[in-house]
């Protein structure tokens, strides 16, 4: 706790002295280090809405780097609900952190293009269960399925065909098919 000393022994934010924590101003991931100037108190609501604050904020650029519009508009509608719902003075008569209450954003507009290229670019990265994607021969439907350790579709879940194609696998060693 020698960084308390050096630092401050209450919460940088609402002056709590009781339950802090350390946090990082700039994350490991982004090359912050655990050097005192990198390092803040904060009690732990504050530490909370750090943290919170930070996700809308990394979601908030990235929805603004693709021009998208709606979800920009939402994630600072939520930025500023977080904010106003934890002031210093709030947080400290309350004592507590307040999350923003539940809303469900917009979902990412792609054509049926994007969809695709995002979808094997999760499969690629490890980031999907799932390891290929398939195209109905009848009616053009396009789906992944939720399971599809080492089983084929029956059939479309659109039309009902028993007739598709495997539009993109995923091989055993990480390759591409």
């Amino acid at each position: 706790m020698v960084l308390l000393a050096v630092k401050k022994d209450c919460c940088t934010r609402c002056k709590r002295t009781d339950d802090l924590h350390m946090h990082h101003d700039r994350q490991h991931i982004d090359g912050g280090n655990n050097n005192a100037d990198n390092l803040i108190v904060l009690c732990s609501s504050c530490h909370k809405l750090e943290h919170a604050l930070r996700s809308f904020q990394s979601q908030l650029n990235d929805a603004q780097e693709r021009g998208q519009d709606d979800r920009t508009i939402f994630f600072e509608n939520r930025i500023d609900l977080l904010q106003s719902l934890n002031t210093p003075e709030i947080i400290l008569g309350r004592g507590s952190y307040a999350g923003p209450p539940a809303a469900k954003f917009p979902p990412v507009m792609r054509s049926p293009e994007e969809e695709i290229e995002h979808t094997v670019q999760r499969i690629d990265n490890g980031l999907a269960s799932h390891k290929r994607i398939f195209e109905c021969k009848r009616c053009g439907y396009i789906w992944v399925p939720i399971l599809s350790y080492n089983r084929k579709p029956k059939k479309c879940p659109k039309c009902r065909s028993p007739l598709w194609n495997i539009l993109y696998r995923r091989a055993k060693n990480g390759s591409r098919r």
